[in-house]
């Protein structure tokens, strides 16, 4: 039961971090979260602490160099959270991927077995040719 209200506090703490640090104004001003949360997606808190991670990375380049195949290449996991960015062999600063990211994980969670999960995808509108997805 102990473990069950740390879990539960973990969430709570790490959701008032991210809509108090917030996606940068605009992400979202042209393209959508396309949400597909399952059981299988990532803990909306491991999620947030993914998007936390690639913020602290500043302008480091975040890239896609997977042409091939899945055409993605895995930027972060944390825990049942992994965030990845797919499309065009190209790079975007962390800190913008991670903007993508917190949006998804807040947009994106719903609460399925009395636990939040996020999961889904948007495509970047510094470079329609990739998308963030989170899983």
């Amino acid at each position: 039961m102990e473990t069950v209200r740390n879990m539960i506090l973990s969430g709570a703490v790490a959701m008032v971090l991210l809509l108090l640090l917030g996606p940068t104004p605009g992400t979202n001003a042209l393209t959508s979260p396309v949400c597909e949360t399952s059981a299988a997606s990532g803990l909306t808190s491991d999620c947030t602490n993914v998007g936390f991670f690639l913020k602290s990375l500043g302008d480091t380049p975040c890239g896609n160099g997977n042409g091939v195949a899945s055409k993605c290449t895995n930027m972060k996991t944390i825990g049942t959270c992994t965030a990845a960015i797919c499309g065009d062999v190209a790079s975007q600063p962390c800190s913008t991927v991670a903007d993508y990211v917190n949006t998804l994980s807040t947009n994106c969670a719903s609460t399925i077995n009395g636990n939040s999960h996020s999961g889904g995808t948007q495509i970047m509108n510094e470079n329609g040719g990739l998308k963030v997805e989170i899983f």
